[in-house]
């Protein structure tokens, strides 16, 4: 029987988590009533105003838009907070590049625990996404060599390749009707890194590439990880990607075994160690760290390290691209103006024909650094439409931000740098609603952009793979633009769903990205092709 001393334990255990609820309730709403931010209420903190602006976007879009809309709608200051206790974690937002230069650059602050939980079990708990302190450093410090700009030049030519197959699929999808520019875009983009990062083919686009398709099944799966209140749904996708997880880095240990065999035989023959790839580059640091006593085999723990960041390199190095390029095109399509400006750099640079330019590229592969038109085109695509956002945590010793004679509380605070609400506010960019490339062609503008143009984010934790993307892009650029017409398949918004952008009157609900594992198109972003009639 359910005794008398049960209900009162039961009873007993019920007021305690109502007493312990409504002092962190009173607590959290006392802290956040001080500070700069959205109008506050007792009950409800900042969550009203967060739902009141969900309510004027699509579902699922990105929180950085939230953000931008606050600040913007309620004139804000350069960082304010957002109470969101119990639904979820209250934040520091950092809504100026001065500001966001203080956590960046001047005193780096490390990435939050939130994002290291968040993708440790997509990308490995020794990821360089996912790690601080000196396991970070030690991964830089590794890593950093593969993306200098005189290596990743060399890789031109396999973009070349690579992207030349995909121009053939794109007269294939002419003679067809809507597609997914999504989808046929990751297939190039994982070849070319696959290349880069193993030195060998992974044939995304003429064959099923066992590891490009667990890697996209992982990409597009993360979101319900954190978005479905099912845990039976959670955990099952967990328990998924987990499986996937191990078979991509099996993939991944073979390949560095096998490569590992190869480096030490040259080593051996003293015929000198070439580099093929990232991972080559990778597995000479261990060659060269081995003791005196002869050379270390690969053991376990080194190879999950190997197979942990050559995961966030894949990842990396063709999601946030393939994101950047629908977008891209989305806005040539509806551009035409920017297209032949854009199209007019290509002939004069590169010549007028497809076999010249593809040459060219291989012969010179430091042209592409001519092409200024084109690199502001994607300057600007980026800003409307960064990656995402840069997550903080409070750097141990430290409690506040000292910036402009104020004192910014940081303890138990997601700090974010909002990106996408710097690059859209008109104090930084006059004329943020309007896609105008030229604005990143003015000489005494290019020292002001280093702290407000940051869609690869700034300092020590930025993006070691920059230059590399930007090569990629504007290879893809070269050898697509002048030969297609791209036409974005949208339903476009008769009345704009909020004032700091009009791009929806254009490409309708894509002009807000929606939360993925980065800022991404919404579904798939459709498009259609049509080819120009160029030989």
């Amino acid at each position: 029987m359910f005794g008398v001393s049960n209900l009162l334990l039961l009873s007993s255990i019920g007021a305690a988590g109502f007493i312990y609820f409504a002092f962190r309730l009173i607590q959290n709403r006392r802290f956040y009533s001080k500070l700069p931010g959205p109008p506050h209420s007792f009950l409800w903190g900042h969550l009203k105003a967060m739902g009141e602006a969900s309510q004027l976007l699509p579902p699922e879009t990105h929180h950085s838009y939230l953000m931008t809309y606050l600040h913007q709608k309620y004139s804000l200051p350069e960082i304010f907070y957002l109470d969101l206790w119990p639904i979820a974690p209250s934040q520091m937002v950092v809504a100026s590049g001065e500001a966001a230069a203080q956590i960046s650059t001047i005193r780096p602050y490390p990435i939050h625990q939130y994002v290291t939980d968040l993708l440790t079990p997509i990308l490995g708990a020794r990821s360089v996404a996912t790690c601080n302190g000196p396991v970070w450093k030690q991964l830089h410090h590794i890593l950093a060599p593969a993306f200098v700009p005189r290596y990743t030049k060399t890789l031109l030519g396999t973009m070349t390749d690579h992207t030349l197959i995909f121009h053939e699929r794109l007269k294939v999808l002419a003679t067809k009707g809507t597609f997914s520019l999504e989808e046929e875009m990751s297939k190039p983009l994982f070849d070319i890194i696959g290349k880069i990062v193993f030195g060998s083919e992974q044939h995304a686009q003429t064959d099923e590439s066992p590891v490009f398709l667990d890697i996209k099944y992982t990409i597009e799966m993360f979101p319900f990880t954190f978005r479905t209140f099912n845990l039976v749904q959670k955990y099952w996708i967990l328990w998924k990607q987990k499986l996937v997880g191990k078979r991509v880095d099996r993939y991944i240990a073979e390949k560095a075994k096998e490569r590992y065999a190869i480096l030490l035989e040259e080593k051996e023959q003293a015929v000198g160690m070439k580099p093929g790839s990232m991972l080559d580059r990778v597995l000479f640091q261990k060659i060269e760290t081995s003791s005196e006593g002869g050379i270390k085999e690969l053991d376990d723990d080194y190879l999950q390290l190997i197979a942990d960041n050559m995961k966030t390199l894949l990842i990396g190095g063709f999601m946030t691209t393939v994101d950047t390029l629908c977008y891209t095109f989305a806005l040539l399509g509806t551009h035409p103006e920017v297209m032949k400006r854009l199209r007019e750099e290509h002939d004069r640079i590169f010549g007028t024909d497809l076999a010249t330019t593809a040459e060219t590229i291989r012969k010179y592969p430091s042209k592409t650094n001519e092409l200024e038109y084109t690199t502001a085109v994607l300057k600007e695509v980026m800003r409307f439409f960064p990656i995402g956002s840069a997550t903080k945590e409070n750097p141990a010793g430290s409690t506040a931000l000292e910036y402009k004679s104020q004192s910014y509380p940081t303890a138990g605070q997601m700090i974010m740098i909002s990106q996408q609400t710097i690059q859209v506010d008109p104090r930084n960019f006059p004329n943020p609603t309007l896609f105008q490339p030229e604005r990143f062609l003015i000489p005494d503008e290019a020292s002001k952009h280093r702290t407000i143009w940051r869609p690869f984010e700034r300092g020590m934790r930025s993006c070691l793979g920059a230059d590399l993307a930007m090569d990629k892009m504007r290879v893809m650029l070269l050898l697509t633009a002048r030969w297609f017409d791209f036409e974005p398949v949208v339903e476009p918004n008769k009345t704009q769903r909020v004032e700091y952008t009009s791009l929806d009157l254009k490409i309708g609900d894509q002009a807000f990205q929606r939360q993925g594992m980065s800022a991404q198109p919404r579904d798939g972003m459709p498009m259609g092709v049509k080819a120009t009639g160029r030989a």
